[in-house]
């Protein structure tokens, strides 16, 4: 029995003994990575960026400087102007269905629709000064517990308040539409421009996703402002308010600052369960933290140059962890979304620039010549498909102007804005992207 339990002891001293050097072996491991990585997020914390979520709630703006106070007070009153008017939609669509026939999107322009637009603004009439009071504000500080111990709940939080944004443009929207029925093309080019700046300044919202809304808002708004500009009812001086605030539309920037708030939350989020907060204490999650951590650094220092974030991205993953691989295909995403934007953006000021130069030239002079971008007084920039690196393709059609990006599969389909095709831009035929 004796000998049984000096075996058993000699056992366990040895398993503890193993252990020991397991433990020793590991702190070794673990010294070099978790010495860079604070120092990483030192030199992160001392040029003043933030590295958790509880950082972005830090330094809010005054009440009256920040967007989302006048967002907050007018949700209400815009979610129940979204609801009055789908209500309509939804009643036509329904009716329609029973014929046998389909709603198509010149049901938008339909006088029930017109007067669903009239009722609901009518109804609620604090909520488009509300929106315009946010649009002139310098800030975007969500109003949202940073202090919150879970990055998902968070992240829940913040998807629920930019319903704000989403109800925000789409009133604004509707108001565009009646405006253009009651034959008030200028106000109705005032009311985008309120859509353009509060798309703008919500380009400030935290994370990636924040940036994702922003780039369907303005998406929507670039569609509201090409209505206006092709009804040919505009004075000069309102196309230039026009080029004015599409020259001020800060895409890259605010897609370069989403990263830097991404990168907050991301770290928050290795911390966020039980397995990530183990394993972000072993070597290989500390590794995979400093990974992470050049993936952003890569995108904020080349923004605005796509190629070359993607390249060395990809270096960075080829020998990252599978969770900073994971991000591959929403950083892609986000890509695919900013550069459409950008098309977006240019082609309206290029067709903005041919239909003011087509005004001050009388119809036989502008038929007679080919029109050519570098002529239109624009930056040589604004004229570059953001996609291919290659010259906007223009259209002269009897409708009017046709003005496209080849879209992300680098494929040229006429001009083509349908289900079929993914050309980005604007024309008579379909006054959307």
């Amino acid at each position: 029995m004796r000998r049984v339990l000096r075996i058993v002891k000699f056992g366990l001293l040895g398993l503890f003994g193993l252990i020991g050097i397991g433990l020793i072996g590991l702190a070794i491991a673990n010294a070099p990575a978790d010495s860079q990585l604070k120092e990483r997020i030192a030199a992160l914390q001392a040029a003043g960026e933030p590295v958790s979520i509880a950082d972005l709630g830090k330094n809010p703006p005054a009440a009256k400087e920040n967007a989302a106070t006048y967002l907050d007070l007018a949700q209400k009153d815009c979610l129940a102007i979204q609801k009055q008017v789908s209500d309509v939609e939804e009643q036509e669509e329904a009716d329609r269905a029973k014929r046998g026939e389909k709603l198509d999107d010149s049901f938008d322009d339909d006088p029930k629709m017109i007067e669903a637009y009239r009722a609901a603004l009518a109804a609620h009439p604090k909520a488009v000064p509300l929106l315009i009071q946010a649009s002139e504000c310098p800030r975007y500080h969500m109003i949202l517990n940073y202090n919150n111990e879970s990055p998902t709940a968070f992240i829940e939080e913040m998807l629920k308040k930019i319903q704000a944004e989403r109800a925000a443009i789409r009133t604004l929207n509707y108001r565009v539409r009646l405006l253009m029925a009651e034959g008030n093309a200028e106000e109705a080019l005032n009311t985008c421009l309120v859509m353009l700046r509060l798309s703008n300044v919500c380009a400030q919202a935290p994370a990636l996703v924040g940036q994702l809304v922003t780039f369907a808002l303005r998406s929507v708004s670039l569609e509201a402002c090409s209505r206006v500009l092709q009804s040919d009812q505009l004075s000069p001086e309102a196309r230039q308010r026009l080029e004015s605030e599409l020259a001020r539309q800060d895409i890259r920037g605010s897609y370069r600052d989403s990263f830097r708030t991404e990168r907050a939350v991301g770290l928050s989020h290795f911390e966020d369960a039980k397995f990530l907060a183990t394993y972000s204490t072993l070597p290989q999650g500390k590794s995979e933290k400093l990974s992470y951590l050049d993936v952003m650094e890569a995108l904020i220092n080349h923004a605005d140059q796509p190629s070359r974030a993607k390249l060395e991205m990809q270096r960075i993953l080829d020998r990252a962890g599978p969770l900073t691989q994971a991000l591959a295909p929403a950083i892609q995403a986000t890509n695919e979304a900013v550069t459409r934007n950008e098309a977006q953006v240019r082609c309206l000021r290029v067709l903005n620039a041919l239909l003011a130069r087509d005004a001050s030239e009388a119809r036989e002079a502008r038929e007679a010549r080919e029109a050519q971008l570098s002529e239109l007084g624009l930056p040589p920039e604004v004229t570059i498909d953001p996609f291919n690196g290659k010259p906007l393709n223009l259209k002269r059609t009897e409708k009017g102007w046709i003005i496209y990006s080849v879209g992300k599969d680098l494929k040229d389909d006429g001009g083509l804005f349908d289900d079929t095709a993914t050309d980005v831009g604007y024309g008579p035929a379909n006054r959307g992207s």
